[in-house]
């Protein structure tokens, strides 16, 4: 048990020195990007990724998702040192999931837009629900699924949460935070209409 306990000490020691490496590095290559300004615009953000991730440049997606996760009311936000660790998690999620939200796009984008409209969107938050859902079932050795219904009230909720610009339209940034959101709530409803029936 001791031994246990001292290789996941060790691996988070580990983890905690990779961490504050990328994070010098960042910083170091963030000072090559700003120009002596102090702070980086949605370009310059975009340079200073690619710079990071040399072999896995940044979409124009990616640059929006980790843009908005920083300054969700402020479009024209301007990135500091402040914000390179915030940065770096929020483009780290954004490359872990942006194939999931190409799936969903490649299943429930009809028209190839780029964009769902209302119609899409439902299918899609409905379609990731239906996938989460035997997801947790299997997690929990429980072979009863539980589907999380999403009601006009709920869509309201993550419509309104994840259209950023209010266009009516859901672009892939808004999407991951959509499917963020809306996988939280699923999760926290199936696990209270589960402790509800062991209670019952």
């Amino acid at each position: 048990m001791a031994t246990l306990a001292a290789k996941r000490r060790e691996r988070a020691i580990l983890m905690e020195r990779k961490r504050a490496q990328r994070e010098k590095e960042a910083v170091k290559l963030f000072g090559e990007v700003d120009g002596g300004g102090g702070s980086l615009d949605k370009a310059a953000l975009k340079l200073l990724l690619e710079k990071m991730n040399p072999s896995e440049p940044p979409t124009d997606d990616g640059v929006d998702y980790v843009h908005h996760s920083i300054f969700p009311e402020n479009p024209d936000g301007r990135i500091g040192v402040s914000h390179m660790g915030a940065m770096n998690k929020h483009y780290h999620y954004w490359s872990s999931k942006s194939d999931d939200v190409d799936k969903i796009f490649a299943d429930h984008d009809a028209d190839k837009s780029g964009y769902f409209d209302r119609d899409q969107f439902k299918k899609a938050l409905i379609a990731i629900e239906e996938a989460n859902a035997d997801k947790r079932a299997y997690d929990a050795g429980d072979w009863t699924t539980t589907i999380i219904q999403l009601t006009d009230e709920l869509f309201d909720k993550v419509t309104e949460f994840s259209d950023w610009n209010e266009n009516g339209r859901i672009s892939k940034p808004e999407a991951l935070a959509a499917m963020t959101l809306w996988s939280a709530i699923a999760k926290e409803e199936a696990r209270r209409k589960s402790t509800s029936c062991l209670i019952a």
